[in-house]
């Protein structure tokens, strides 16, 4: 377990194709955040799961199973827009630690020795963060120095931003990591499948059961 925060960002789902919240679609027996809940609690101090409205917030709250000694904190969007900028600057606000690192809600497949990795890399810098094999930034999951990230998060708000992509324009000493050098720790960059609509969870239902099978997993690339 590292000195670093978990922030997991549920923002609201515009597609319309799931009945209730996304993130608590059934996966496997189990509400779908619930996979990157139990990757949180094996990295970080402390673990926050970040809602776009008070409604989601109770929903996530009441049904997100959790053990004794496993506190989970699940907060609004403290500034009320429910954008993934300011999600990431209500996580970095309650943030205990000088790292935090951002989760999407909807990642089933997360790699504990991936994450562990951007976070080692995220010391003396103020991000880490990861890039598709199509050469897309991927706001998260990635890690952030606290403090820096806090700062330039706000400064891109009160511009009128949206995007997180904004606020690490405004990071000074950042590290992008490659697919290549993600491959080496996730073979078949699961750690970028996200749940998108039903179907997905279909799919990610088959990875499973291949992996359970021996079936060598196909790369992901989307």
């Amino acid at each position: 377990m590292y000195e670093v925060s978990a922030a997991i960002l549920a923002p609201k789902d515009k597609s319309c194709l799931f009945q209730g919240i996304k993130y608590l679609s059934p996966f496997l027996g189990r509400p779908l955040i619930s996979r990157v809940v139990d990757v949180a609690f094996s990295i970080a101090g402390e673990t926050h799961v970040i809602a776009s409205c008070d409604e989601d917030a109770r929903l996530l709250r009441d049904s997100i199973p959790t053990l004794p000694g496993e506190p989970l904190s699940v907060v609004v969007d403290s500034l009320g827009e429910g954008s993934e900028l300011t999600m990431a600057e209500t996580a970095f606000m309650m943030s205990s630690y000088k790292r935090t690192i951002l989760l999407p809600g909807d990642a089933p497949f997360l790699s504990v020795e991936l994450l562990s990795m951007m976070v080692d890399l995220c010391k003396g810098r103020d991000a880490v963060v990861p890039r598709t094999p199509t050469g897309e930034m991927k706001p998260f999951p990635a890690v952030y120095a606290t403090e820096m990230a806090a700062r330039a998060a706000r400064a891109s708000r009160l511009e009128k931003a949206s995007e997180i992509s904004k606020m690490i324009e405004k990071l000074g000493h950042k590290m992008f990591l490659s697919s290549s050098v993600l491959a080496e720790f996730d073979k078949d960059l699961l750690t970028f499948f996200t749940v998108n609509s039903p179907l997905d969870i279909l799919k990610a239902e088959m990875i499973v059961s291949g992996k359970k099978s021996g079936k060598a997993g196909k790369r992901y690339s989307r």
